[in-house]
C-alpha cells in the first residue's frame, strides 16, 4: 500500500490499492507521477511502486457475528492489505454489517479507511439509499 500525494512529498489525497495498475508519467528525485485510467496523475514514492504483480494477500473472513452476505466477496480487504491491521479489518466488518442492518445500504461493494480523516472508516454501497458511509471506530465499537 503507499499514498497518492497532491505534490512530491505534498499532501496526500488518496491511496494506491494493491495490484493496482498505473500508467507513469515521470519520475523525480525518488517520486513519481502516476495515475489510473480516467483519473488525475498524483505522485508517489517510487520505492512503494513495483512492475510485478504482488502475491495474493492472506485470506481473514473477518468476524462471525459481523460476517453478511449482503458484502460482496472483496469488498473489506484482509488484514495486511492497504496497511490495515486486524483490528482495522474487524471495524470495517461491524461497521458494514452496521450500514447494512441500517436498511439505508443494499451491497456494501467497498470498505476501507479513510486517508484524510483519523480513526475514520467508509463503506460504499451500490444499491439503497446511501451511497459512502462513514464511520469512526468509536461508533462502530459502541455498536456492539
Amino acid at each position: 500500500m503507499t499514498t497518492e500525494n497532491s505534490s512530491p512529498g505534498g499532501e496526500v489525497v488518496n491511496r494506491i490499492y494493491r495490484g493496482q495498475k498505473l500508467t507513469i508519467y515521470e519520475e523525480r528525485s525518488g517520486w513519481t507521477r502516476t495515475t489510473a485510467d480516467g483519473f488525475t496523475p498524483r505522485w508517489s514514492k517510487t520505492a512503494d511502486l513495483s512492475e510485478k504483480q504482488p502475491p495474493p494477500a492472506a485470506e481473514y473472513a473477518g468476524p462471525e457475528q459481523y460476517r453478511d452476505p449482503r458484502s460482496a466477496p472483496d469488498a473489506i480487504p484482509n488484514s495486511g492489505e492497504y496497511n490495515l491491521s486486524k483490528a482495522d479489518v474487524d471495524i470495517l466488518w461491524n461497521g458494514a454489517k452496521l450500514v447494512l442492518d441500517s436498511q439505508d445500504c443494499g451491497t456494501v461493494t467497498v470498505a476501507d479507511k479513510s486517508v484524510s480523516k483519523k480513526d475514520t472508516y467508509y463503506v460504499t454501497c451500490s444499491s439503497g439509499r446511501a451511497h459512502n458511509v462513514f464511520f469512526t471506530k468509536v461508533e462502530a465499537l459502541a455498536a456492539q
